[in-house]
C-alpha cells in the first residue's frame, strides 16, 4: 500500500532497496540463519529423550515448518517477482508513449501476485510467532 501511495517514485525506492541496500539478499540470509539456529536448538532439545512427544515440541516443530515454508516461498516466488517488477519499472522510466504504457501494464499483475505472496508469508510468520510464543505454556 505504501508504494501505491507514493506513485511513480515507488520504482526509485524499490530500486534503492533492491540494489543499493541489497534488502532482498540480506533478509533471506537472516531468515536462513534464524531457521538453522532454531533447528539446531530443537535438535539439542531432542537429545533428552521423550521430549519429542510433548505439545511443546509439536508446536515448536509446527512453527519451524511454517517459518521454513515462508522462507522458501519468499525466496522462490516473492524475490523473483520483485526483481521482475524492478526491471520493468526501470525499463518504463526510459520509455515513452505506448511502449511505456504497455510496460507499466505488465507490472500490475506482478504487483497483485507480490501482494498475495506477501500476505501468505506474513500469515505463515504469524503462525510461527504464535506457536513459538505459546509452546512452553501448552
Amino acid at each position: 500500500p505504501a508504494f501505491a501511495n507514493v506513485g511513480p517514485d515507488a520504482a526509485k525506492v524499490m530500486h534503492e532497496l533492491q540494489h543499493a541496500r541489497q534488502l532482498f539478499v540480506k533478509l533471506p540470509t537472516i531468515g536462513l540463519v534464524t531457521i538453522l539456529s532454531g533447528f539446531w536448538l530443537y535438535y539439542i532439545r531432542m537429545q533428552g529423550g521423550g521430549w519429542a512427544a510433548t505439545n511443546e515440541a509439536k508446536l515448536l516443530g509446527l512453527g519451524g515448518v511454517a517459518a521454513t515454508v515462508a522462507l522458501a516461498i519468499g525466496a522462490t516466488v516473492a524475490r523473483p517477482t520483485m526483481a521482475k517488477i524492478d526491471a520493468l519499472t526501470t525499463a518504463a522510466a526510459s520509455q515513452s508513449g505506448a511502449e511505456r504504457d504497455a510496460t507499466v501494464a505488465r507490472v500490475g499483475p506482478l504487483r497483485k501476485k507480490s501482494l498475495m505472496v506477501a500476505r501468505g508469508v506474513a500469515t505463515l510468520l504469524g503462525i510461527t510467532v504464535i506457536t513459538m510464543a505459546i509452546a512452553r505454556y501448552v
